[in-house]
């Protein structure tokens, strides 16, 4: 994590010479130092900077955040906690679609206000236990997750990196970077550019295939920074020429695992994901079976079950492919079935009658409407006409 920290500083330094279209989320229950290492990653650019004077947070209006962000002018802005109890739509829109062009417009009424529009580019880091409150894939796209758990930071480690910071430490670093860059602008902003477009062409040739665009263009925004910041290393003599790639090909493929991971991310923490989390509870503690189409035999990726034995839950459907994630239910399998394996809170939010229910999920982007009246029709083992089934898409259902 100390690694890609330093990834993302790096990168907002770069931030007048190409803007950043990427926000970087810390995500996590509280308690697991999400706040404590954003402190640490501003202090690369601000020493001392401590956990508990973090400048804004997501009690500010929008107003608010636009105006002082728009009077730091700093290329690195941590924005502390999101409260997801509430739907601050407002405030994400502003976040995830305007950030990289802000412009402030107040009109001058008091000290404290701006009397013309400033534009800034700024690398925005934000904390919070939840992914931001929105449905539209194009603004989630915007967005890179890192998922804090229990254990995830290690506290000696993270108290190492508060003192390293109080004393100064990565700002002498980062100091010596900044000066570089100012340095040799000119010749950087051309470089810059085209090492983002070649980064963007192998994060879309390497990522899965239907992979947002804009993924990949935060996989490359994302690996800027350090390529930069090695090849500042070489040019000043602390890194040899011949250990470039030694550092920067793991953060690749670090990064690329990253970026990988926020569809789970994304799923495990929003209502869908829950749903999801559920059926493989429900799975691997025998509540509920599936079958898989090809052979008709038992899915036992779940459940061990001996050979002869038959499973003691309830039947939820058939299985083409694990790696999909993608299970077929039939039409006719009753959704308290469905239902019942899910928490309370989940069940009050999903209505209990079945066209309801499957339209529900569908909302949700649980159910992939597919063929006539939204089934798939699929050939099963021992039934002579092809079974309606609606198809549902799970992301991490298979997983470990």
């Amino acid at each position: 994590m100390g690694l890609i920290t330093l990834v993302i500083v790096a990168r907002s330094l770069l931030t007048h010479i190409l803007a950043t279209k990427v926000i970087f989320v810390f995500i996590g229950d509280s308690g697991n130092y999400k706040s404590t290492l954003a402190a640490v990653l501003l202090s690369f650019l601000f020493p001392g900077t401590k956990e508990d004077s973090l400048t804004l947070n997501f009690s500010s209006t929008e107003k608010g955040m636009r105006l002082l962000m728009s009077l730091l002018k700093h290329c690195l802005v941590v924005i502390d906690d999101y409260n997801t109890d509430k739907k601050e739509e407002s405030k994400v829109e502003f976040l995830t679609v305007d950030q990289s062009r802000m412009t402030a417009r107040v009109t001058a009424k008091s000290a404290t206000e701006l009397d013309q529009p400033v534009t800034t580019n700024t690398t925005l880091v934000c904390t919070a236990e939840r992914p931001f409150n929105t449905n539209e894939a194009s603004r989630l796209a915007r967005v890179i997750h890192l998922e804090f758990t229990k254990g995830f930071i290690n506290i000696e480690r993270i108290i190492k990196l508060q003192s390293l910071a109080e004393n100064g430490v990565f700002f002498s670093a980062m100091l010596m970077f900044i000066q570089w860059i100012l340095k040799n602008q000119d010749r950087l902003e051309q470089e810059v550019r085209n090492k983002y477009e070649e980064l963007r062409s192998n994060a879309a040739a390497e990522l899965p295939d239907g992979t947002h665009p804009r993924i990949c263009e935060n996989a490359a925004d994302f690996f800027l920074g350090i390529c930069f910041f090695i090849q500042f290393c070489i040019e000043n003599k602390y890194l040899p020429e011949d250990e470039r790639n030694k550092y920067l090909d793991p953060i690749w493929v670090r990064i690329k695992e990253i970026i990988i991971n926020q569809n789970r991310i994304i799923a495990n923490y929003e209502p869908s994901g829950i749903v999801a989390r559920s059926i493989k509870n429900a799975l691997s503690e025998g509540k509920l079976y599936l079958k898989r189409c090809k052979d008709d035999t038992y899915v036992d990726h779940f459940l061990k079950i001996k050979e002869g034995e038959e499973p003691s839950g309830e039947f939820l459907g058939y299985i083409k492919n694990e790696s999909s994630g993608d299970i077929y239910v039939p039409a006719n399998t009753e959704i308290s079935v469905i239902l019942e394996v899910m928490p309370k809170r989940i069940q009050s939010m999903i209505p209990n009658t079945k066209i309801k229910f499957w339209t529900a999920l569908a909302n949700l982007g649980l159910r992939i409407p597919t063929n006539t009246s939204n089934k798939d029709r699929i050939s099963i083992k021992g039934n002579e006409k092809p079974v309606a089934c609606y198809r549902l898409r799970l992301p991490g259902l298979f997983e470990e």
